[in-house]
């Protein structure tokens, strides 16, 4: 069976959104390496129709010292939206039930998705009992506004604690599972 990963860049105060503003200085060496590594252990991505949209804007086009930008462009990719009517860069839309949707990639194709940001896509996930696991590189840096990475209706989940990293840039990198 496979897993649903949620990977995000998240500031000390639990803010994940607009991470342009205030996380992409804090990016390293280490955590171009980690999201390389990230990227070629899964399957597929999993997007939010935001985040979709950010990322096709940036990533056909990058330039590609590390095989980030390649593995980001090869990779087959859900896009969850209820406003789109086609996506393209390899992606499949999701327009349906997101839920039952996620549950069935995973159950019945064995694939691991990873879930990038999307917040709102993020809540939808959590409310359904669907994330496997959450890597959450948090960030040195308090932003006191914006979207929260847990939103005040996140269901109560007990985490464990898998592994402990800090880039050179002092972000911590946190791989946390749910207990269930």
């Amino acid at each position: 069976m496979g897993r649903v990963i949620v990977s995000t860049m998240v500031s000390l105060d639990g803010v994940m959104d607009a991470p342009d503003t205030w996380a992409f200085d804090l990016w390293d060496e280490e955590q171009g390496r980690s999201a390389l590594e990230e990227l070629l252990a899964v399957d597929a991505l999993l997007f939010g129709r935001k985040t979709y949209e950010g990322f096709v804007g940036y990533w056909p086009s990058a330039s590609d010292e590390d095989g980030l930008a390649e593995r980001m462009n090869g990779i087959p990719k859900f896009v969850a939206s209820r406003s789109l009517q086609t996506v393209g860069w390899n992606a499949t839309l999701i327009a349906g039930d997101v839920a039952a949707e996620v549950s069935r990639l995973t159950r019945e194709t064995n694939h691991d998705l990873l879930l990038f940001a999307s917040a709102d896509l993020l809540q939808t996930v959590m409310q359904h009992d669907l994330v496997d696991e959450y890597r959450l590189r948090v960030a040195p840096v308090i932003v006191g506004r914006g979207k929260h990475l847990f939103g005040v209706d996140a269901p109560r989940t007990s985490l464990r604690t898998v592994n402990v990293q800090t880039s050179t840039s002092g972000v911590v990198v946190l791989t946390l599972r749910p207990e269930r």
